[in-house]
Formats: C-alpha cells, structure tokens, sequence
C-alpha cells in the first residue's frame, strides 16, 4: 500500500513538474514571437498574438498590458495609446506596477506635449506613490516643459551634488531648460553642453558593461 501511494505521488510530481515545464516553454515561445513581431513593427501578428486564449492564459494580465503599451508608442497612434492607457484603470495595479505604469505614461504623454493628459499622471504619482525625489523630479519635469517654469534651478543644482559624471546628464538637461525659460542663454548652454557631454558618457559605460 505505501509502494503503490509512493509510485501515485510521484507519478503525480512528475507530471506537474512536466506541465509546469511546458507552460515556460510555452510563454517563452509567445514571447519571442510578440518580441519579434513588435522589433519588425508587424502589429497585425502581435496582435493577432496577445489576444489569443494561449497569450491570455499564460502571460499575467499587467505584463500583457505593458507589452501593448510598448506597441502602442511604437505605433505612434495617439488615439490607440490612449485606449491602451485606459485599459490600465481596469487592472488593480501594485504600487510598483504603479510606479513604473505612471511614470512610463507621464512621459509618454509630456514627451507628445499633452500636458493635459500628463498632468493626471503627475497628480497620480503625487497622491499614490510613496518616493519622494520620484515625485519632486515629475513636479519640476512637468512646471519646466508644461508651464515655461525656471523656478526649480536651485533645487536640480543641489541634486547635482554627488552624483557621479555619467550619471548627471538628465538633470543637467533640466537645469539647462530651466535657464532656457528664465532667458538665461549662457547658462542654458552650459549646462546643455555638460549634459551632452554626460550623456555620451553614459552611453560609453554602458557599451562597456554589455
């Protein structure tokens, strides 16, 4: 008797280790085809793909969404980005998912200079997420493209401090539009040619980490 209940839950151990094998090959399969179609912009099999039974089965729904968001900028199709975004409130979201959903979307959204439309994300992020400089740094993002501000130049100055070269290319970038609003041209290039001259090395390090 405890031979044949030995061999049963082998058997059974067996087999889900064999399903559960099968399903990562599976998603890893989806994947790749959804990964391949959205590198050569073939959006009629990446959709056909995600909204298949097996694509819904088998990959979670947020990361399904992020991979239509994904396709979404892409397309550069304001209209289906924004049926995209939607489709996100449907979703009870974590507040990493949140945090990475809403900073991708404000950006999305400032970078197509909808201000009207970031600023939801921007007051998202203010109400529902915890991390301070995330929230400072979407404030003086918004205030210096949406509203023409200059006045978080002191602030981005002070956030310079310690951080490493490569590392101070973005901030440098702000600081300079900021004086770029306040008609402060000799700083505004100053600060856009350290900025170049950190983003190129930054991308040096990363071609070396590769």
């Amino acid at each position: 008797m405890k031979t044949t209940n030995l061999l049963l839950f082998t058997s059974f151990f067996l087999l889900v280790l064999l399903l559960v094998t099968l399903q990562k090959q599976l998603r890893d399969k989806i994947l790749n085809k959804i990964s391949s179609s959205l590198e050569n912009n073939d959006f009629v099999t990446f959709d056909q793909i995600t909204k298949s039974l097996l694509a819904r089965l088998l990959i979670p729904s947020f990361d399904l969404q992020c991979l239509r968001l994904n396709a979404a900028f892409l397309r550069k199709d304001t209209d289906y980005a924004d049926k995209v975004i939607r489709e996100f409130d449907l979703l009870d979201l974590s507040n990493a998912q949140k945090e990475d959903v809403y900073l991708r979307i404000f950006n999305y959204y400032m970078s197509e200079k909808d201000y009207d439309k970031a600023k939801r994300y921007k007051d998202n992020i203010l109400r529902e997420l915890k991390d301070k400089e995330l929230k400072k740094q979407t404030v003086a993002i918004y205030d210096i493209y949406a509203l023409n501000s200059g006045e978080h130049v002191a602030e981005l100055l002070e956030s310079l401090e310690g951080l490493p070269e490569h590392q101070r290319g973005y901030t440098e970038m702000l600081i300079a539009d900021s004086y770029r609003n306040l008609n402060d041209n000799k700083n505004a290039r100053k600060y856009k040619d350290l900025s170049l001259r950190h983003f190129e090395q930054l991308k040096k390090e990363i071609e070396r980490n590769k």
